[in-house]
């Protein structure tokens, strides 16, 4: 993807900026928030690594990282000892390297050799999450009427068996996200597309979920992408952006639900 530097106080279609005044009031008046998310940010390194940097994010605002650092140690026995010795000061943080150079994830992206020029689709980050051994549910945002062809509703059968997995408006989505945003060991990140919400010359990314303001009603957007900043957007607009064709999957993006899995 390629396109302008956007500055927090110089966005699109009514977006704030988190680093600007009112970004920051709507922060401290929300209680719809995880708090980690926005203190441990990080944009992604990997110009196509979108979504295996927005688990790393999602990870470290979870305190789950010691879950991917415990695999990477694992069997190696001065890896061990120096993972539990990081483990008593419980500061595990992990980047989208952590998450891709896993060996089975790996494996996987080299047996799609297309994602290292193209991305992940909403499909590929699912397989990935369930390697890494997390619960997921993947839903389907089916607003703009593209989800209304017989071809479409048969294409979404196939990968979506629980129609209660299928947003068909924005109250849906707005009442899940902001719902699953602060409950604990789980989070949500939204596919999308950027041209939709206004960013020129971009287009499909994943970025996690912070926050909901109930006033504004928006949400805040952790965008991981170096050149458009973390901000509010409206769920309209959002539901709008999700609401769009992948063209690698030729299905409608949406959304992952991330969570622990209880042993």
């Amino acid at each position: 993807m390629a396109g302008k530097v956007y500055s927090p106080d110089n966005l699109p279609n009514g977006m704030i900026g988190l680093d600007t005044t009112l970004g920051q009031e709507r922060l401290a008046r929300t209680s719809i928030v995880n708090d980690l998310m926005v203190e441990r940010f990080f944009n992604q390194l990997n110009r196509t690594f979108c979504g295996p940097a927005s688990l790393a994010l999602l990870f470290n605002a979870l305190n789950v990282a010691y879950r991917i650092k415990y695999i990477e140690a694992h069997e190696d026995k001065n890896s061990e000892d120096e993972f539990f010795k990081q483990a008593e000061t419980g500061h595990f943080r992990v980047t989208e390297d952590d998450i891709v150079n896993l060996d089975d994830v790996k494996e996987y992206l080299k047996s799609n050799t297309s994602i290292s020029t193209r991305g992940l689709n909403i499909q590929n980050m699912e397989h990935i999450v369930n390697i890494i051994g997390f619960g997921v549910n993947v839903y389907l945002a089916c607003g703009n009427s593209i989800c209304e062809s017989d071809k479409m509703k048969k294409d979404i059968n196939a990968v979506v068996s629980n129609k209660e997995r299928i947003f068909n408006n924005v109250e849906e989505f707005k009442n899940f996200a902001s719902d699953y945003i602060k409950r604990p060991v789980t989070g949500v990140i939204v596919n999308y597309n950027m041209q939709a919400l206004g960013y020129e010359g971009l287009r499909g990314h994943f970025s996690p979920l912070a926050a909901y303001d109930q006033d504004s009603d928006s949400f805040l957007l952790m965008d991981v992408w170096p050149d458009t900043p973390p901000a509010w957007v409206k769920s309209e607009s959002l539901f709008n952006a999700m609401s769009t064709i992948d063209n690698d999957s030729n299905l409608p993006r949406g959304l992952l639900h991330i969570h622990e899995l209880i042993m």
